[in-house]
């Protein structure tokens, strides 16, 4: 299982987003320009 976390530019603390998610899905998510906001945060995965 895996799941999704916010990672942000200026070293905020991670958030979870989601959890308890495959790995094509969390790939899938991954993908979506949405997921990310220039300069600011990307939404990456880790194993759980």
């Amino acid at each position: 299982m895996y799941k999704i976390i916010r990672l942000y530019y200026d070293g905020r603390k991670t958030r979870t987003i989601k959890t308890k998610l495959t790995l094509e899905q969390v790939q899938k998510y991954c993908s979506d320009p949405k997921t990310r906001k220039e300069g600011v945060y990307f939404d990456a995965y880790e194993e759980t």
